[in-house]
């Protein structure tokens, strides 16, 4: 396949290769932030574990 035929198959396909790409990086954004909400409330949970235990000693050694 050369010359002309070449370039219709390729300007025949660019336009499905171009909008393919496009839906892509829509659902790639999307799912990004929402697995990016997710780690934030991991992150909270982690930290307010993390609070509670150092708390947790210092409530302790006050009744004594």
């Amino acid at each position: 396949v050369k010359g002309w035929k070449l370039s219709l198959v390729i300007v025949a396909v660019a336009p499905l290769v171009i909008i393919a790409f496009n839906l892509t990086i829509k659902f790639t954004v999307k799912y990004t932030k929402k697995q990016i909400h997710a780690y934030a409330k991991a992150n909270n949970i982690a930290q307010e574990v993390l609070f509670a235990i150092r708390t947790i000693p210092v409530a302790i050694f006050e009744n004594i």
